[in-house]
């Protein structure tokens, strides 16, 4: 594919290709069992902010889990660096991008189905951030609830059972949950980049 497109494109396996063909099957382990990694930055005014330390930290993350995604580092923040030229066009002087890398351990195959791919699926996406909708978080605050219990190691707990707490206070009308750690405190909430908006410089 080559050009700019009328729809966003997205990197899945080694090509850049319509978000719409970016199809796992349901085999995958990824979606069978949560055994996958993923990473995300953010753009300021479309530039991505410390792309290569995110690609580190995810890689790190991948090689705890002995996930190997068939391409380098420098791969994966080309392939970053690509799908963010190829949609940057669909940007505004008021939007801005999430770059979101994914990688499955691939499919969990029986022997027989005949699947084309059963090696670790690699994606890479952008996902406009959901400005207009915070705007008025900005304005008004966050309402946050500090639970009693303690948050546990990092290692231990599960982005499902994150998201799942982020749900239940959202469906009660809060945006975010903060949770004590054994060290410090820190918010604990699917969007953490709220506090702060591409408008505003950064610190």
């Amino acid at each position: 594919m080559s050009g700019r497109a009328n729809h966003r494109v997205a990197y899945f396996n080694g090509n850049i290709v319509p978000e719409r063909e970016v199809v796992l099957p349901f085999r995958d382990r990824g979606f069978k069992y949560g055994d996958a990694a993923f990473d995300m930055t953010r753009t300021f005014h479309g530039r991505p902010f410390k792309l290569k330390e995110h690609i580190d930290r995810f890689y790190r993350s991948l090689r705890y889990l002995r996930i190997d995604p068939g391409i380098g580092q420098s791969e994966m923040v080309a392939a970053s660096e690509e799908v963010l030229a190829r949609n940057s066009h669909f940007l505004t002087p008021d939007t801005d991008y999430w770059i979101g890398q994914r990688v499955s351990r691939g499919v969990d195959a029986v022997g027989d189905e005949g699947w084309e791919h059963t090696g670790p699926n690699v994606i890479v996406e952008c996902i406009p951030l959901p400005l207009k909708n915070r705007a008025r978080l900005f304005r008004d605050g966050i309402d946050i609830v500090v639970p009693p219990t303690r948050r546990v190691g990092g290692t231990t707990i599960s982005m499902p059972s994150r998201n799942s707490r982020a749900r239940f206070f959202s469906g009660k009308g809060m945006h975010s949950t903060m949770t004590l750690g054994p060290v410090w405190s820190q918010p604990s909430s699917p969007t953490a980049s709220t506090p702060r908006d591409t408008r505003w410089p950064i610190q």
